[in-house]
């Protein structure tokens, strides 16, 4: 695995950059758009985390310039229905914060702004892109509740045993 890519930022068109590293290997990155927005200007020095995504069809690197937004891609790769584009557009749409406490509020309204999040016949977000199995990486005992400030609420198991990150205003 590519951990991490230091360098200097080569080329930048849309959300895919090169970085140029000081062996003068350049390696090719898609960004979400927050990082494509933080990135410092052509010829400066910078360092990702990256992610490496391999597929049959070809070997993709992710970069992110805060640990906890490769973290929660990660997360998401790893929920069926979830593959490097749609979490890339998730985090870029929404960023790694408010894709988490969206995912835990079950709040569809939120996540179907994102492009690629499928819709019913009503236009409404179906629950069917893996955000039921998705939740389980992100719930309490991965400590995401407390990092994205959410209010943690259980329902027993004789009532559903569902559990809900709720704004802590709520």
């Amino acid at each position: 695995m590519i951990a991490r890519v230091s360098g200097v930022l080569a080329e930048r068109a849309g959300d895919t950059i090169v970085v140029e590293t000081d062996g003068g290997v350049g390696y090719a990155l898609t960004v979400p758009a927050g990082v494509a927005e933080r990135l410092p200007a052509t010829g400066a020095r910078l360092s990702l985390f990256t992610e490496l995504v391999v597929k049959e069809d070809g070997w993709a690197l992710f970069g992110f310039d805060r640990p906890v937004e490769r973290m929660v891609f990660q997360r998401l790769l790893g929920a069926s229905g979830f593959g490097p584009k749609l979490a890339l557009a998730m985090l870029s749409a929404l960023g790694p914060e408010r894709t988490v406490r969206s995912i835990l509020a079950r709040d569809l309204a939120v996540l179907s702004t994102v492009s690629g999040v499928g819709r019913n016949r009503e236009g409404h977000a179906e629950d069917s892109n893996g955000f039921s199995e998705v939740r389980q990486a992100f719930l309490p005992a991965a400590g995401f509740s407390r990092l994205f400030g959410c209010r943690e609420r259980f329902t027993p198991a004789k009532a559903g045993g569902r559990h809900e990150c709720l704004p802590h205003n709520y």
